[in-house]
């Protein structure tokens, strides 16, 4: 071989080792994809741990919810997070609006309200590069979710009413159908058309009279947990003929999605802080009390699967111990009106105080506001007075100052050390279809607890906590009165 001839060969051989290590190197997933793609695959991973599917929702035609419709490749590029498409702004305006005093962290669809307040505490610390791309799309859906107040009592337009009936109408139809085909028994068919009639009557009264702009008993106020209802909340993006269709199934996936984020973040939460456990447990009778624990989903569905002929069966362990949250974030229990009653000055007006758990000292504290820390957020905890209540019926001498009941009471949970309170898990509620077939009921998502002395968890400013204060003390002169 001559010597041109092998320097030709040396050089092809080098430029093919290379396309080679470039194609190796894709198809082990080594190579990054776009960060817009990597939204995508968390949101879809999200929905799918919920609904427990295997195939993807969003795809990369719904990339314009990230990128915009306006923008190229090459453009998109160049452009600044916040100035992209609709998830993208929403991430940035709520990360602004967390930053904003008069903020409070209190969404709708939300029945995980410890969990939500713990992401929400845990964001608050870090600068807008510090987040992870789970906690930016936490932060979109607590922008969404957090406009239930504003529209608390929006009217839902005619002609989303009468899509929302329509779809209910379509459900109940459908199952009484179903009744007819599957041969069951005439009364569950009389009892599956009657639920037809029942319906299509209420339908028919609610639009018969029915005055978008008026409040009355047979009006549609927005539901910002409908799929319809949120449709109609972004309806701005969708005369975008480009979004129509993704913000449709953004709307139908959202408080699915949001939902996984809560697991997934939670998890992150575990490992950073280092000391939560995070343990998936078999329930059934067979298994409980014998410690069958799994390191993921698959692994108990396989068990379930195997053992006990059935996969229904899902919940996230955490053990979260609540006295210990407590006191790492310093949180503020938040009175109830009674203990203002007997808490005035020497001039006679009640001061404002909070129950304020002290990390140092391991006590817990009656704070004036004036000594929280001004620009500071909180983690506020938020008192269960039936519970309290239901306890002072059971004393044998019925207390005679509430407020120093609850006191006692607040002072005796946080610091009995021989007490154990944990958020114990977070369980996805299945329900059976009339076909068989066992579907995740999404409205069924929960935390479960150990105790029912604290109602309610939110985050908020010391602001918004002294205008909630402000309240109780009105109520307090106001009961005190009388």
């Amino acid at each position: 071989m001559t010597q041109k001839r092998r320097k030709k060969r040396q050089k092809t051989t080098k430029k093919h080792k290379k396309r080679s290590k470039k194609y190796l190197l894709r198809k082990a997933g080594a190579l990054k994809s776009s960060p817009e793609q990597e939204y995508l695959d968390i949101m879809n991973q999200s929905v799918k741990s919920i609904l427990r599917v295997d195939e993807n929702v969003f795809t990369k035609n719904d990339l314009g919810l990230l990128l915009g419709i306006e923008s190229t490749t090459k453009e998109a590029k160049e452009m600044k997070e916040g100035d992209k498409g609709v998830i993208l702004k929403a991430i940035m305006n709520s990360f602004a609006s967390q930053r904003d005093k008069s903020f409070t962290v209190d969404p709708g669809c939300n029945s995980m309200s410890l969990t939500v307040s713990l992401i929400s505490w845990s964001i608050l610390g870090k600068r807008f590069d510090q987040l992870s791309k789970q906690e930016k799309l936490f932060l979109f859906c607590i922008h969404y979710l957090s406009k239930e107040e504003e529209l608390e009592n929006v009217i839902l337009p005619e002609v989303y009413a009468i899509r929302k009936l329509n779809t209910e109408m379509e459900a109940i139809e459908r199952y009484h159908q179903h009744k007819v085909d599957q041969g069951a028994s005439p009364r569950l068919i009389k009892r599956a058309l009657k639920n037809v009639e029942k319906a299509r009557k209420k339908k028919d009264d609610i639009l018969s009279n029915y005055k978008p702009g008026h409040q009355g008993t047979n009006q549609l106020y927005v539901d910002i947990c409908d799929e319809i209802d949120c449709g109609f909340i972004n309806k701005g993006e969708m005369y975008t003929p480009e979004l129509a269709d993704s913000i449709l199934k953004l709307c139908k996936y959202l408080v699915i999605m949001f939902k996984g984020l809560l697991t997934h973040n939670l998890e992150a939460i575990n490992s950073e802080k280092g000391k939560y456990i995070n343990k998936i447990a078999c329930h059934n009778k067979a298994c409980q009390g014998n410690g069958k624990t799994f390191a993921t989903n698959e692994l108990l569905e396989k068990h379930m699967t195997q053992e006990h002929n059935e996969t229904n069966d899902l919940r996230m362990y955490v053990n979260f111990d609540i006295k210990e949250i407590l006191f790492e974030t310093g949180a503020v229990i938040m009175p109830s009106f009674d203990c203002y009653i007997h808490s005035k000055d020497s001039n006679g007006f009640i001061e404002e105080w909070v129950y304020l758990c002290d990390s140092s000292s391991r006590t817990i504290k009656k704070v004036l506001l004036s000594e929280l820390i001004t620009d500071g957020y909180y983690l506020c905890a938020v008192l269960d007075m039936d519970f309290i209540a239901g306890l002072a019926e059971k004393e044998s001498e019925k207390p005679t100052n509430m407020g120093e009941y609850i006191n006692r009471i607040i002072q005796g949970y946080v610091l009995d050390t021989n007490s154990v309170d944990t958020l114990s898990y977070i369980e996805i509620g299945d329900k059976k279809l009339g076909n068989g077939t066992v579907v995740s009921n999404i409205n069924e998502v929960f935390e479960g607890a150990t105790s029912d002395l604290i109602e309610h968890w939110f985050v908020s400013s010391t602001i918004n906590i002294e205008n909630e204060c402000i309240e109780m003390s009105l109520d307090a002169s106001d009961a005190s009165d009388y």
